[in-house]
């Protein structure tokens, strides 16, 4: 009688569960520049918003953004030196000879260029670079003007995340600066209120170099290697809620969530679709779905404890198993010994999908924190759900 009476407490924990966490956010992904597997999953766009306050007509300037592969500072940056005292590896700045970007520039106002590919191999902390692609054809004096960050229009990056993550994230510029070459190769622009890509009245090349403070190994306004429950992993299954970890399943390249699930006969999609919980229901299904929710939680980052490791290594033995199929396998009944196995190894896993065991949820609610600080913040808010700051 006591473990159908703990089974059943699990039972309806878990359905609640199942039906909560409308809000969550996406997992936190590294971002480090050697990580090129998920970033790109990650981002949805990079948008450069850059005013054109003068433009010398006559011609359409075919701008370049380029990758700058090289530390630079703003107070020292010149068309020779990137830091007071250390030289670029060529004049005129170190930066990757295939331009991310070409864009045509052919009147003044708020330029919007998309720089999402400056993301292609990490966060670009160097900045970037823009030229004149044409800039032997000019003639002495065509020019594009920008405004730098001391002006009162600086130049933005807004990121865009996918659904699940804050969409439209504003970083503001940390060092700008116009670099020339020839008579004014030593000369330190940093502080003008205006950038230049083009040539000067003189003929010398004009480029500008800008970069912004973005995080360097995580998102903004994201914890690291938290885990979320299998309802969100369910609720962002396919669509434009999808999570891109869903496509890391098997290790494949296309829609993870095709690849085969053990026995089963179906694919991780379909299994996500099966009823999980209830009096009645396949207590193969209830394991499948915390089991898939702890692969993905896992590939997102989130490292498992010893108690999670050897639940899920058990479950991964015991799914690989011939006789164990969704067919097989009986239906929820007392006492029953197969069913108390799935249940355990589901209840193990459930721990640290929802955050009890493991680095944690990535939205921790209070009352998971213990009884006795459960039962103060009941008392405190009124029993409203708060999540921790």
């Amino acid at each position: 009688m006591k473990n159908s009476s703990i089974l059943f407490v699990l039972i309806l924990v878990m359905s609640i569960s199942f039906w909560s966490c409308q809000n969550e956010q996406m997992p936190v992904e590294n971002m480090n520049t050697s990580n090129t597997g998920l970033l790109q999953k990650t981002l949805e766009s990079a948008i450069l918003k850059i005013n054109v306050d003068h433009l010398s007509f006559g011609v359409d300037y075919d701008l370049n953004v380029h990758r700058v592969s090289n530390e630079w500072e703003e107070t020292d940056v010149t068309w020779n030196d990137r830091i007071a005292g250390i030289p670029w590896t060529k004049p005129g700045g170190d930066y990757d000879e295939d331009p991310i970007v070409h864009h045509v520039v052919s009147s003044t106002g708020m330029l919007e260029i998309d720089i999402t590919s400056l993301w292609t191999n990490g966060v670009p902390s160097n900045g970037f670079l823009l030229k004149v692609a044409n800039y032997s054809l000019l003639e002495n004096g065509k020019r594009i003007r920008f405004n730098s960050k001391e002006s009162s229009s600086p130049p933005e990056v807004v990121l865009t995340y996918q659904v699940g993550r804050k969409k439209g994230v504003t970083f503001l510029v940390m060092g700008d600066a116009e670099i020339l070459s020839e008579s004014g190769a030593d000369l330190i622009l940093g502080n003008k209120d205006v950038l230049f890509a083009g040539r000067s009245a003189i003929g010398e090349e004009l480029r500008s170099v800008i970069k912004f403070d973005l995080p360097e190994d995580t998102l903004p306004g994201e914890e690291t290697s938290c885990t979320k429950t299998a309802k969100y992993w369910k609720d962002h299954l396919k669509g434009k809620k999808k999570d891109p970890i869903w496509d890391l399943i098997g290790g494949t390249d296309g829609d993870g969530s095709k690849t085969e699930f053990f026995n089963s006969g179906d694919n991780y999609y379909n299994i996500m679709k099966k009823r999980p919980w209830g009096w009645g229901s396949n207590p193969y299904y209830l394991l499948a779905h915390e089991y898939i929710a702890a692969e993905l939680n896992q590939l997102a980052g989130a490292e498992f404890d010893s108690e999670t490791e050897l639940a899920f290594k058990q479950a991964t033995e015991l799914f690989n198993d011939d006789d164990i199929t969704p067919k097989k396998v009986k239906k929820y009944k007392k006492r029953d010994e197969q069913s108390k196995q799935f249940y355990d190894f589901a209840k193990n896993l459930y721990k640290f999908n929802t955050g009890i065991n493991g680095p944690g949820h990535c939205d921790d609610y209070k009352w998971k924190k213990g009884k006795k600080k459960w039962k103060e913040w009941w008392k405190g808010k009124w029993g409203k759900w708060k999540k921790k700051p």
